[in-house]
């Protein structure tokens, strides 16, 4: 599905216009498919796949943390937009609202391995490989954003 609807996409001042709309059921299996999506997109709008691992990383921690922590029984809505040499992925769910973006930093370093608490260093990780992170809760839809160089 393809939509040229910018209301979705929040960054403001991007210039980016949503290319692709993809609907994904709330399971874990659904990754491969995730994976996929974003390959063709970035092959097909002549964006480097150099970034690939990383774009994986980031959108496979975001719609998993969706899945298992979200209660969302309905589709996650993926966007796909891009600018310039940055890709621009938004998921919405209507999942309990949760902004992963207020949580406290967590450090992993300087602490015996069976003492790191579980929870937050995704989180770290998606705040260190991202240009930006956006969280808004719009018509009882949790939206977050992610913007990665390519």
């Amino acid at each position: 599905m393809t939509t040229t609807n910018t209301d979705y996409l929040f960054c403001g001042g991007t210039g980016t216009v949503v290319q692709e709309c993809h609907a994904l059921s709330p399971e874990i299996g659904q990754l491969d498919r995730l994976f996929h999506l974003l390959a063709e997109y970035l092959e097909k709008n002549g964006l480097s796949q150099q970034n690939l691992t990383n774009v994986k990383f980031v959108c496979e921690e975001v719609f998993v943390n969706i899945v298992y922590y979200s209660g969302t029984e309905k589709e996650i809505i993926m966007l796909l937009g891009h600018s310039d040499s940055s890709l621009h992925v938004q998921f919405i769910d209507d999942g309990i609202p949760f902004n992963p973006l207020t949580q406290p930093p967590v450090s992993p370093f300087g602490e015996e391995l069976d003492d790191i608490k579980i929870g937050g260093l995704g989180i770290m990780m998606i705040r260190k490989i991202s240009e930006q992170a956006h969280y808004a809760r719009k018509n009882n839809q949790n939206h977050f954003l992610v913007s990665i160089k390519c």
